[in-house]
């Protein structure tokens, strides 16, 4: 069953929940909860998608030049499928095009067949391959990159 959420940006008083979701995301390399208390501080941006009772899931970037890194994209296991990592990354890819951001990249690890299908769906494609790049388990990392103008299809919401 579908369910409803929205995408806000993400606020500091988001860092404890979102640590927590991420935690309990295997897929996902854990940052320490002071990384995302400093999201903004860093000069990170971040995305939130919630539903009326908590966070469902988050998307955490950074802007270098024309580029934009996604560093962090996480959804809350019963809310995969429903749209929640494709809005989050619309969110992300709207508000970096406004920005002059052309590109978007990303490391994902191999192993991670749901994830590296919604990339491509996004319209990123294998641009190389990190050896070792993850640890916990140690696993190779692909770098995927897509052009954001081509990523305006992406519905905003829920």
């Amino acid at each position: 069953m579908k369910q409803d959420f929205k995408i806000r940006r993400f606020q500091e008083d988001d860092a404890p929940p979102v640590f927590r979701l991420c935690s309990a995301i295997p897929e996902l390399s854990p940052w320490p909860l002071s990384d995302f208390e400093n999201v903004q501080d860093a000069g990170f941006e971040g995305w939130i998608a919630e539903t009326e009772t908590r966070i469902v899931g988050f998307v955490i970037t950074r802007c270098a030049s024309d580029e934009l890194e996604i560093l962090q994209l996480g959804t809350a296991p019963e809310f995969r499928r429903q749209g929640v990592a494709s809005a989050l990354l619309a969110a992300a890819f709207v508000a970096a095009a406004s920005q002059g951001v052309r590109r978007a990249f990303l490391e994902v690890r191999a192993s991670n067949a749901p994830a590296i299908s919604l990339y491509q769906a996004a319209g990123f494609h294998l641009t190389g391959r990190r050896p070792n790049y993850y640890s916990a388990p140690a696993e190779d990392g692909l770098r995927m990159t897509c052009d954001l103008d081509r990523n305006h299809h992406f519905p905003i919401g829920g």
